[in-house]
């Protein structure tokens, strides 16, 4: 497995937890999967977009509104904005 593949730090870690997941960017979607589930199935892997979002109301005088970014289901492959799990 690469060094990109798999969690940092001791390997004691991996083995107190009960689990663990990875995020990886693929284009613009963000993939969510389980790369560990002790006693458990493993949840779908699930697909993500960053969307920018504007924080009305938090402006100051003048200023422009700040912004934040949320996960929010994939859209891609035709998904139309429902959550696109892969198994």
């Amino acid at each position: 497995m690469s060094c990109q593949r798999r969690a940092r730090g001791s390997s004691a870690l991996k083995a107190a937890v009960d689990h663990e997941f990875r995020l990886d960017l693929n284009g613009e979607q963000r993939v969510l999967a389980c790369t560990k589930a002790k006693d458990a199935e493993p949840p779908v892997t699930l697909e993500l977009e960053l969307k920018v979002i504007t924080l009305e109301g938090w402006a100051f005088d003048g200023e422009e509104a700040p912004t934040s970014c949320v996960l929010m289901p994939g859209t891609a492959a035709g998904a139309g904005g429902s959550l696109n799990a892969r198994n």
